[in-house]
């Protein structure tokens, strides 16, 4: 008798942009502009175990970007994240808002959690 095993996963991205843009001219004022901006993309990856990971980012423009990272295990249970000293992170770990600090080097993160 054989056994055949397989494991699966699968990863799902959506993303959206706007911006709006209008000028508007006083009466004895030069014409104004103001551009309005905003982003939001989301990648979904769930693993052979069916611990599932969503990953979120958004930016308003003129901001900062701001990412967020929620984990869930297979009977979709939210994960506890721990915080960079290895306790369990703000609101019980169950989240994890970061933002990207231009002036760190790439592949650092500013602690942004709350």
């Amino acid at each position: 008798m054989s056994y055949r095993t397989s494991s699966s996963s699968s990863t799902a991205y959506s993303s959206y942009s706007s911006s709006t843009s209008s000028t508007s001219n006083d009466n004895n004022n030069p014409p104004r502009t103001e551009t309005t901006g905003h982003r939001y993309a989301t990648t979904s990856q769930t693993g052979p175990t069916g611990a599932t990971t969503i990953r979120t980012g958004y930016q308003n423009l003129g901001e900062e970007p701001v990412f967020e990272e929620r984990r869930f295990d297979s009977a979709g249970r939210e994960a506890a994240l721990l915080d960079t000293q290895g306790g369990l992170g703000a609101a019980g770990g169950t989240r994890a808002i970061r933002e990207l600090d231009e002036d760190a080097d790439e592949g650092e993160w500013e602690d942004g959690t709350y």
